[in-house]
């Protein structure tokens, strides 16, 4: 299950997120993902996948892993991938390896 959350600033992406949820309606969370405070959020998944955001570095303190993506991500948390507190992916492969 994807627990999608929408970046606060970006609330005109909800609409794109409804019709993707429409196509695989039992694999992705709105709702709730949006709703739960942040915190309890992280107490419903194993991973946090972002490309920058300081979930990034919230989500490890409730024992939740964060899956780094993209160059701005890395640039910005270049030291916690390098010291193997935080995953990197550059590709869909290596993520789908990672979350099978």
């Amino acid at each position: 299950m994807w627990y999608i959350r929408l970046h606060p600033r970006y609330s005109e992406d909800k609409e794109k997120l409804e019709l993707f949820k429409k196509q695989v309606p039992d694999k992705i969370e709105i709702e709730l993902a949006n709703s739960l405070p942040l915190y309890e959020l992280f107490l419903e998944v194993s991973y946090n996948l972002t490309s920058f955001s300081g979930t990034a570095i919230e989500a490890p303190e409730f024992g939740v892993q964060t899956i780094i993506f993209g160059k701005d991500g890395y640039s910005a948390y270049k030291e916690y991938i390098e010291n193997g507190k935080f995953i990197f992916v550059s590709e869909k492969d290596e993520l789908k390896s990672i979350l099978e």
